[in-house]
């Protein structure tokens, strides 16, 4: 066997990714460098800069606290009960609702697909007057 097939063979062997020495790189172990660039950044301007890294510290002291206090602030702003007038309902559906309601009283309302929106706001449910329920029936026929 000729001593250049034999190294051939040999190359081809240890080429195979059962032979590989050296691990791979895992996505955790890339984060962890970083971490690790970070803490050292940190202690070298914590040795070096005593003062730029008092700043820095109370800056991002100040940030977290924001950061905290917008939280806080949305969730506050999410949870709590809405305002509600006397109907239940806001006050630009109340105004609509109250315009309607004279309208259907004075005979006025006509059945038209503009008054799709007053006509479903002026159920008895919502209103709780039967008599203006009447009325708009009266109205629409």
């Amino acid at each position: 066997m000729p001593p250049d097939s034999l190294q051939r063979a040999i190359a081809e062997v240890f080429a195979r990714p059962e032979y590989r020495w050296v691990t791979g790189r895992s996505p955790l172990q890339w984060l962890a460098e970083l971490v690790g660039r970070l803490l050292d950044w940190l202690r070298r301007t914590q040795e070096g800069h005593p003062a730029a890294f008092k700043l820095l510290l109370v800056g991002l002291v100040v940030a977290l606290v924001a950061l905290l206090a917008h939280m806080a602030y949305v969730v506050w702003r999410i949870t709590r009960p809405t305002v509600r007038t006397a109907a239940g309902r806001g006050a630009v559906a109340n105004s609509v609702a109250g315009r309607g309601g004279q309208l259907a009283c004075r005979n006025r309302l006509e059945s038209g697909p503009g008054n799709v929106l007053l006509r479903q706001m002026l159920r008895p449910a919502d209103t709780g007057s039967r008599v203006a329920t009447a009325r708009l029936r009266g109205a629409e026929a």
